[in-house]
């Protein structure tokens, strides 16, 4: 039988890795307007599996990565 302990801990990580991909769709810019309702809705229906596909394929479907370029010149 799985213990108590361990159940309380998976849920923590899914729910960490979900919150952390959901924040980071809102947050990123895409190359199509709906690939962002496309991340976010697979990452719903799919909460342990959809933050790990998502994570994996980001780099193929933002539009630019964004940049450091601070101007502390000011």
């Amino acid at each position: 039988m799985i213990s108590l302990p361990l159940v309380i801990v998976f849920f923590v990580i899914t729910a960490a890795l979900w919150l952390w991909a959901v924040i980071n769709i809102i947050g990123t810019n895409f190359g199509e307007p709906m690939m962002k309702l496309i991340c976010i809705i697979g990452v719903l229906v799919f909460p342990i599996l959809g933050p790990i596909v998502y994570f994996l394929v980001r780099k193929h479907l933002i539009k630019e990565p964004r940049k450091f370029d601070p101007d502390f010149n000011r």
